[in-house]
């Protein structure tokens, strides 16, 4: 009986620290529906609240662009969040917690008004979520956001405005129809991939630049990805759930494609 008792209160726990650490406000994907439930935001959620509606704003951004425009927002959610992550309040530098105090009395006064087109609204919202923007140095360029496989994979490239490294990331809606960001370049530790790779081009490596996906006709749970080249050479490789890749063909300097056989 005390071991009923026991699971009984660890799967109670469990689920309650589960509870707490979810975003109940991740469910509005609308700044104009956020703004509507502002009064029952509590002191506790303003932290909660607020990075939403940052998140939001962000996509709502990325939506007004026409290559992006159909999208649909869930997509566009999870490349925000992956390029803005949370930032714990308590890393924030007393100036930092200044600039969210000042920010706060902005937006209560225009949330309150219910003026949630003011221009001020944004600046105020995403000085709150990045105190002088000493956090934050990723952005997403909106040109590069695509539907490599239609209703299947997506990617984005951001752009670090420190440096202008940039780095293009890859979405998967994947058999459970849940968005995954997945790596669809085989790492250095996949000996068997690179010892074969390599087999036939000794010094090959891979582009930073975006890929391209299609999938066979005969065999739609495939997707086979062709690397940007560098010079004459390239590979192609086929994957179906982005951890196990097979390499299929290479090009050497001939420029010719040649199957390789498995």
């Amino acid at each position: 009986m005390n071991k009923i008792l026991f699971l009984l209160s660890v799967f109670f726990l469990t689920n309650f620290a589960e509870a707490q650490r979810k975003n109940r406000f991740e469910n509005y994907l609308n700044t104009k529906k956020l703004g509507t439930i502002y009064k029952g935001v509590k002191p506790g959620e303003r932290d909660k609240f607020f990075r939403q509606y940052f998140l939001v704003q962000k996509v709502e951004e990325l939506q007004a662009y026409p290559n992006i425009s159909k999208i649909k927002p869930e997509i566009l959610y999870a490349f925000v969040k992956d390029t803005y992550p949370p930032i714990e309040t308590k890393s924030l530098s007393p100036e930092d917690k200044k600039l969210r105090e000042d920010a706060l009395l902005s937006i209560n006064y225009l949330f309150n008004k219910k003026d949630l087109k003011n221009p001020l609204l944004v600046p105020n919202v995403e000085s709150y979520i990045d105190p002088g923007n000493r956090y934050y140095f990723l952005k997403i360029l909106p040109i590069s956001v695509t539907e490599n496989i239609p209703k299947e994979i997506y990617s984005y490239t951001n752009n670090d405005v420190r440096n202008s490294k940039q780095e293009t990331n890859y979405f998967w809606i994947n058999k459970k129809k849940e968005i995954e960001k997945v790596n669809i370049f085989p790492s250095i530790d996949n000996k068997k991939f690179w010892n074969r790779v390599h087999t036939f081009l000794p010094n090959y490596t891979f582009s930073s630049n975006p890929a391209t996906f299609s999938k066979p006709f005969k065999d739609q749970t495939l997707y086979v990805i062709t690397p940007f080249p560098r010079g004459l050479e390239n590979i192609e490789y086929r994957t179906k759930d982005f951890k196990d890749f097979i390499v299929s063909r290479y090009m050497d300097e001939s420029g010719i494609w040649r199957d390789i056989e498995q």
